[in-house]
């Protein structure tokens, strides 16, 4: 009888253990955060400030071509190889290497940190961007001459040096953005340097390819191809035009966030807006020189 009921003492107790542990696996089960939802949501809001980027730049290429022509255009093509290139070699990775940098340390709660890796990478912006934007200017009648045959294509050349420089600053202000855990303002920054992009380069190259016309027609030149070049420059001031706006944007964000009372994430209030805006307080400060 006694060694019945410890028999039966023993199954319960197994029993209750199984159903503890059973009940623990089940409470252990990771539960569904926000991060992957958000993940998604602003991996689509970048997908679809990329799609209109993309119908922007179809749309107003149609007017740009009836405007300057396919030699305007081989201009135009020609300036931006070399744009690209520079463009890759100062600073293309630098919104990818700030943000990477700048996530960890707000992590860690290192907000001071974050803003020294934006005060760092302005830095690099201003040696590199600079550099590259020079090597452009001063060598763009080598390019034009040299490499590409195609002498008026310095024109455009000139016009894209000073843009390569505004990039090296916006890849660094969108960098940092990305690192507080949003693409909202990278997406609406690309959006509307597209927009002005797109209304300064049909403006500008119209205006400069009927200047042009004018200069050809006094010089007995009519066909040389003289218009087509400056038409293709106005294309180019157009894409510095889109650059600088988007710049100027991300700078007076966080003008925005304190008047709006809007923040980066939810997750962190005080310490992150303070960081922001002391951002693009410095940041603005340095562009300006005033720092």
């Amino acid at each position: 009888m006694q060694t019945g009921m410890i028999r039966l003492r023993f199954m319960e107790s197994k029993e209750m253990r199984e159903r503890g542990a059973s009940r623990k696996k089940a409470g252990s089960r990771p539960e569904k955060t926000g991060g992957e939802s958000n993940f998604v949501v602003q991996g689509s809001i970048l997908a679809i400030a990329s799609i209109v980027v993309r119908i922007i730049g179809i749309a107003y290429r149609i007017p740009m071509i009836n405007i300057i022509g396919d030699e305007g255009m081989g201009y135009y093509g020609t300036a931006f190889n070399v744009y690209n290139i520079a463009l890759l070699l100062s600073s293309y990775s630098l919104p990818l290497a700030v943000s990477k940098m700048v996530s960890v340390r707000l992590a860690r709660k290192q907000y001071r940190n974050s803003v020294r890796i934006l005060r760092a990478a302005l830095v690099y912006a201003t040696v590199v961007g600079a550099l590259a934007a020079a090597v452009i200017w001063f060598g763009a009648d080598f390019f034009a001459r040299e490499v590409f045959f195609m002498p008026y294509a310095a024109f455009a050349l000139k016009t894209l040096a000073p843009t390569v420089w505004i990039m090296a600053y916006l890849g660094v202000f969108r960098g940092y953005y990305q690192g507080q855990g949003t693409m909202v303002p990278t997406a609406l920054s690309q959006v509307f340097e597209q927009i002005v992009n797109a209304i300064v380069s049909v403006a500008a190259g119209s205006w400069l390819f009927n200047q042009a016309i004018k200069v050809e027609i006094l010089r007995g030149e009519s066909g040389s191809g003289y218009s087509n070049s400056w038409g293709a420059a106005g294309g180019t001031i157009g894409t510095g035009a889109g650059a600088f706006t988007a710049l100027v944007f991300l700078l007076l964000l966080p003008a925005l966030y304190l008047t709006l009372g809007l923040f980066p994430y939810p997750a962190v209030l005080t310490p992150e807006l303070r960081v922001l805006a002391l951002a693009g307080i410095q940041g603005a400060a340095m562009l300006l020189g005033l720092d």
